[in-house]
């Protein structure tokens, strides 16, 4: 529209002194539809200086129509230190047309127009065209130039709605691209442009259908958002050896990818649930054989301890160690070593009991010789003494002494 406006201006440049863009703003925001619906014939300019005693200077501009639907600009200036005031007047092409004429006109362009906006363009086109062809001969530059308007308007929206289908279609395809990608961020990008461009073009059906696409992309992307955080605890876990609670974090993804139909993901996490749980039975029996080997060099280390412990006759330490070697064997479930380690516990047992009773026999013996020692004595002095008897009775408790000893 303002290019129209500029050739106007441009045509009649000569006439308008000052304030020009100021005036062409004016009847774009007040006239445009006059200037739209008809033809400029003339511009004249009229210096109408004297109202201004009677009016005052106005800084604004004012406007109007006048009887013959003309349209008159006011304009206040001061030229040279003097104020003045000028008005113009946009003389516009009268019609040529009887009434029955823009009645049939009226009714063509609004089904011309009815048509447009059900996307009939070519319909729409034919009854402008029809009627072009209808009031040609009467040569009316006012109803020509709204029907070659609307035309070039049908063809101009035609043209927008056939490149908006245009891109919707290369958005399609784009998007059927990052669907077996899964890449969700791009579609919901791609079904935003959709609905923009089907909003343009008044496709309310393509726009209902990706708003619910758009919507349904946005619910995947919260699940996978769920299930790579799940793949990150299933990675964590694994390194840090919690295997169990890797599983339950497959299983998980494991639920979802089967409400989504990821048959790929559903394989691979039931491969990766199986693989962790040989990794379970391996690390258990890895344990177990580390333990094993771990009691193994215990015994070993108990074995040298016991046969140094019987070397020095430490015989009740080397009897803990036995026992303690015996509840090892037990542990690893080595018959032999249990038979081997009972047989030496019982010989420990009756070397600390011969041990014992030698030890009781050296205590008793030491005994003997002190009581034998104190009644010689005795025996000595009474036969110092001459008593003779009391000296013969202590030899013969000695005598007694001796024969319980043995």
């Amino acid at each position: 529209m303002s290019q129209q406006f500029d050739k106007i201006f441009n045509k009649y440049k000569e006439i308008f002194l000052g304030r020009q863009e100021e005036i062409k703003e004016f009847l774009i925001k007040y006239y445009e539809k006059d200037f739209n619906d008809n033809i400029i014939e003339n511009v004249e300019r009229f210096d109408t200086s004297e109202r201004i005693k009677k009016s005052g200077f106005q800084k604004n501009l004012s406007g109007w129509r006048n009887l013959y639907k003309n349209i008159v600009v006011t304009s206040c200036v001061v030229i040279k230190g003097k104020q003045k005031r000028y008005d113009y007047k946009f003389y516009f092409v009268e019609e040529k047309l009887d009434k029955e004429t823009i009645e049939i006109i009226d009714k063509a362009m609004n089904r011309s127009l009815m048509l447009k906006k059900n996307l009939k363009f070519e319909e729409a086109v034919t009854q402008i065209e029809e009627i072009i062809e209808l009031i040609r001969i009467k040569e009316d530059q006012v109803f020509n130039k709204r029907l070659i308007d609307l035309k070039k308007e049908i063809l101009d929206t035609k043209e927008s709605y056939e490149k908006g289908l245009e891109d919707i279609t290369k958005l399609e395809d784009e998007i059927e691209i990052y669907q077996e990608n899964y890449d969700f961020k791009a579609i919901v990008s791609k079904c935003e442009k959709i609905i923009q461009i089907s909003q343009a073009i008044r496709r309310r059906d393509l726009e209902k259908k990706y708003i619910e696409n758009l919507e349904q992309t946005k619910q995947k992307t919260e699940i996978y958002k769920e299930i790579e955080s799940l793949e990150k605890k299933v990675g964590l876990n694994r390194t840090n050896g919690k295997l169990e609670a890797a599983i339950n974090n497959c299983e998980k993804i494991l639920e979802i990818s089967e409400s989504i139909k990821r048959t790929d993901f559903i394989e691979k996490y039931s491969q990766l649930i199986e693989s962790l749980k040989n990794e379970i039975i391996y690390s258990k029996e890895n344990a177990e054989k580390e333990k094993d080997d771990q009691l193994r060099n215990e015994l070993k280390e108990l074995d040298e301890k016991i046969n140094t412990n019987v070397d020095k006759n430490e015989l009740e330490m080397a009897l803990t160690h036995c026992e303690k070697s015996i509840r090892i064997s037990e542990l690893i479930g080595e018959s032999s070593l249990i038979e081997k380690y009972t047989l030496i516990l019982a010989e420990i047992e009756k070397k600390i009991v011969i041990t014992e009773e030698m030890h009781e026999k050296s205590i008793q013996h030491e005994d003997l010789k002190v009581k034998i020692k104190n009644l010689n004595n005795q025996g000595l002095e009474a036969l110092n003494k001459r008593d003779l008897g009391e000296s013969l009775e202590k030899y013969k408790e000695i005598r007694n002494l001796l024969r319980n000893f043995i």
